[in-house]
């Protein structure tokens, strides 16, 4: 597809958004662009915080001022001039949702449509009896009067409801008001009379009687108009004498077998999300708190008298303890044999109490009955996880909400099944001319979702699955499945590593509808390093040549086939990937002596496998998204060793048997979550290196003169820290409808401290200077320090963070670099041996180079005596790997 302004482009002329030093840039509309370089090369403030936050500024400054007091305020981006800003859109590679009401089915709309389409042609069966509940429509009636009594005679009568007629006068007035309407006869004691003015209800119901009428197809107009009548005068209730028998029939939903009533079917019975709709027991979230055997006991190998019942060790709890210790004895229960070797009865006895002996169970029911008491609800929470409601079944609806169903399944089944099984039950359905018209086009809306999660490859994702539990990419690619939905055109799309998250197979795949988002007329800026997507490109903008101060500067920009051939960073290692040979000469692993092994894990879709990580060993665990690695790695294997460890309460995925595990003395996860929330929080604060600065400073002359301890240069403490702005450096101005302005503090003006604090240097700079130096700068102007702190210094450039400022807020941290902050905190603490390193996808935001300085840190770590787990889709790390372990086949 060609649209006109493909040939037009969008303009950047001096940005200098963080690190970028006055660049300027033209970025072609209508075309597929990767933006690439270093980690800090200046990829996001390009990108996010130039392009992005430019056209969202835009679009929100065109609405009125009142409108804009409601929605998200953008500041204006570092930048001289952008001319040809079409409106823009960013999808990101995380995932904000935090709530466990949001689900695949509520994030992609689909479950709106479903719950729809079940509310408009669902056929509802009786919660008790199962049987199917027609609705009695008068042409329904007809139908069934027709069929059953043709050639008879039916009087039709209109029960009405006397029960608050109490006096006389009142039933004089129900009969007056009857006559004026024109009713003159009833039905009582088996016979029709006329209603009189002395004609006194009495009993529950008076029966009106409508029409007597002989059923025949010429007929069929008056039944239905006295059947109507009838339904009109009794609030939708009707009767029908044919010979001695009376049937009922109710415009309400109710069964005739079992007359239980059934509430009105509307979208919200069929929402979770809806106080009408979602299970009274779970509240809709499909689980429910319960006290966890495991949290309570969680070393089964411990006996009574050495704390096996974790709660009960506590200081406050001993007099409970005592008397746990004194019952058993009575009752003949040794208290030094371990917990797993008691019976099943003494069991039995120990959580579920005696005549004097509360038992487990007992002491938490007391804490709930008590929990308006703030310690008792913490404590509860530390021996409670999340269980199958077992009134829905994790299905989190009503059951008048699963009696709905529409070809034999009802919402909860659909919500339980995979994508790809949803895809195709939809495949199957036929409609007839009228559930066509009623609900024709929410069908197709609803395949269309589908097909499009289904080219993203997430067809292995559940519309039950918490949205909150999916990777960043995932989360991404649902996003992306909601614009190819969408069906923009004109549009600037900028994505941020879409390939994350990714199996290799699955890449051409994604690259194929980012194709389809171009070929509608949108153009594509995408922050990535793979090769493949690289490749795929039109465009390619490369940042550089280095990282922090020495990038942010246009290293090339133009088409892929010159970026190719020349000789940028990048491109250097793209064509040494592609040139290189199989590694000769490498000798193979030796036989690890020692392995860490899981027998029967079966955690979510694991099916009751064995694992083998052998130790001392780098090992890559792999498979496509969805195959269970997640599961395995870090709930099930990382969550059981942290609860060994460090009595930590997480919930562990089911196992059987673990063994091995004695050959280690910790477990570390180093993930790419931010290393701290608050703009005090620094990579030197965070490596516990500013903790010797601060000393060094108070060990000058001029400090111990005047009574300067090393918390005196802390900003996180009063004292020598600028009070104005609490040693944040800067002021947030609130605008009401405009972006919210951050102001260097007018006290210190943005260096965090008073100025007599800022008067005292060593080696003659101050404390804000010191903290400005980069790591590579600091690890010389320290080299008269402490060993200690050159070896800090010295690992954040082994990391390849020498570019950071030591004083870089953690907040400004992308999540590539929060991890490796991490190693390098393990680094040092001094090389710990026998520990197990869990790592989820380490190669994020990294580029070629740091992919092989990171396989150099994983490889020093393993030296020193250490197991590497990861979870990686990266080639070039799975062929680095000394043990694969791939999760699959799908």
């Amino acid at each position: 597809m060609t649209v006109s302004f493909t040939d037009q482009s969008l303009r950047i002329r001096g940005a200098r958004q963080h690190n970028l030093k006055n660049i300027d840039l033209d970025l072609p509309h209508g075309r597929f662009i990767i933006v690439t370089g270093p980690s800090g090369s200046g990829k996001s403030s390009l990108v996010f915080d130039t392009i992005f936050a430019e056209g969202q500024r835009r679009y929100v400054e065109s609405l009125s001022t009142y409108a804009r007091q409601f929605l998200e305020r953008l500041p204006r981006p570092d930048v001289d001039l952008i001319e040809g800003v079409t409106p823009t859109i960013a999808i990101e590679q995380k995932n904000p949702v935090q709530t466990s009401r949001s689900t695949v089915g509520t994030a992609t709309e689909i479950l709106d449509y479903l719950r729809l389409l079940f509310a408009r042609i669902g056929e509802i069966y009786c919660p008790s009896c199962n049987r199917q509940i027609i609705q009695d429509t008068p042409d329904v009636v007809v139908d069934s009067l027709v069929e059953r009594y043709a050639g008879q005679p039916v009087l039709i009568l209109a029960p009405l409801d006397v029960r608050g007629l109490k006096t006389t006068a009142e039933k004089r007035n129900f009969i007056q008001r009857l006559l004026i309407r024109g009713w003159t006869r009833c039905y009582k004691k088996g016979e029709v009379a006329r209603i009189s003015e002395e004609e006194m209800p009495a009993g529950v119901s008076f029966y009106l009687a409508v029409d007597q009428v002989l059923v025949v197809e010429e007929e069929r107009h008056r039944l239905t108009e006295a059947i109507e009548q009838a339904y009109e005068e009794s609030g939708g209730k009707l009767q029908i004498k044919v010979g001695g028998e009376i049937q009922k029939y109710s415009l309400e939903w109710r069964c005739s077998d079992c007359e239980g009533e059934f509430p009105a079917l509307t979208p919200h019975l069929l929402s979770f999300n809806n106080p009408y709709g979602a299970c009274p027991v779970c509240k809709g979230f499909g689980d429910t708190l319960e006290i966890d055997p495991q949290l309570v006991v969680p070393d089964p190998g411990l006996s009574l008298s050495e704390g096996a019942v974790e709660p009960w060790t506590k200081p406050g709890k001993r007099q409970l303890k005592n008397l746990m210790f004194r019952e058993a004895e009575h009752r003949g229960i040794d208290i030094h044999k371990p917990y797993v070797d008691l019976t099943e009865d003494e069991r039995g006895w120990l959580w579920q109490g005696g005549k004097r002996f509360p038992g487990i169970y007992g002491f938490f029911e007391k804490l709930e009955k008590k929990k308006y008491k703030l310690r008792n609800r913490v404590l509860l929470s530390r021996y409670k996880m999340p269980v199958p409601c077992g009134s829905c079944r994790r299905t989190r609806l009503r059951k008048e909400a699963l009696s709905v169903k529409v070809r034999g399944a009802h919402l909860g089944e659909l919500c339980e099944w995979n994508i790809e099984s949803l895809e195709t039950w939809l495949r199957k359905i036929r409609l007839s001319q009228f559930e066509q018209a009623v609900v024709g086009l929410v069908l197709d809306d609803i395949r269309k979702r589908v097909s499009f999660l289904l080219r993203v490859g997430l067809g292995y994702l559940a519309l039950s699955r918490h949205t909150k539990t999916l990777s960043g990419g995932e989360f991404q690619r649902i996003n992306i499945a909601r614009q190819l939905g969408a069906g923009l055109v004109q549009t600037s799309y900028v994505l941020d590593e879409p390939t994350i998250g990714l199996h290799p197979k699955d890449n051409q795949q994604l690259i194929d509808q980012l194709k389809d988002l171009q070929e509608r007329g949108n153009s594509l800026i995408v922050v990535e390093h793979d090769p493949q997507m690289i490749h795929a490109a039109d465009e390619v903008v490369e940042l550089g040549p280095g990282s922090g101060e020495k990038g942010g500067e246009v290293v090339f920009a133009g088409p892929y086939q010159k970026f190719a051939g020349g000789n940028s960073l990048t491109a250097r290692w793209l064509r040494a990937r592609e040139t290189e040979e199989k590694e000769k000469g490498l000798k193979p692993a030796s036989r690890p002596k020692r392995v860490l092994s899981y027998e029967g894990i079966s955690h979510h879709n694991l099916k009751n496998i064995n694992v083998r990580i052998p130790l001392h060993q780098f090992v890559c665990v792999t498979g496509v998204s969805g195959s269970g690695k997640s599961s395995l790695v870090e709930e099930t294997i990382y969550n059981s060793l942290a609860r060994l460890f460090y009595r930590e309460m997480l919930s562990v995925g089911k196992f059987s048997v673990m063994r091995g595990a004695e050959h280690l003395k910790g477990a570390v996860l180093v993930d790419q979550s931010p290393v701290g929330k608050s703009p005090r929080s620094n990579p030197m604060t965070y490596i516990k290196g500013f903790d010797e600065i601060r000393k060094i400073l108070a060990g000058t002359p001029d400090a111990k003169a005047k009574g300067w301890g090393p918390s005196f240069f802390s900003f996180n403490v009063s004292g020598g820290r600028c009070d104005r702005c609490e040693g944040q450096g800067f002021e947030i101005i609130e605008m009401q409808f405009l972006a919210d302005i951050q102001l260097p503090c007018e006290e210190c003006g943005g260096k965090r401290y008073r100025s007599e604090t800022l008067d005292l240097r060593w080696k003659g700079k101050n404390v804000d200077e010191i903290l400005n130096l980069t790591f590579q700068d600091a690890l010389a102007f320290f080299s008269s320090a402490s060993e200690s702190l050159k070896r800090k210094l010295s690992l954040m450039n082994e990391v390849g963070l020498g570019y950071l400022r030591l004083g870089q807020p953690a907040t400004t941290l992308s999540g590539g670099e929060s991890q490796r902050l991490k190693i390098a905190r393990e680094l040092c603490e001094g090389g710990a041996k026998e520990v197990l390193y869990v790592m989820d996808e380490p190669t994020t935001g990294l580029h070629l180079q740091e992919v092989a300085l990171l396989l150099r840190i994983i490889r020093h770590l393993v030296v020193m005596g250490n197991t590497v787990l990861v979870i990686e889709h990266n080639l070039d790390v799975i062929k680095s790997c000394d043990y694969v372990i791939d999760l699959g086949p799908e």
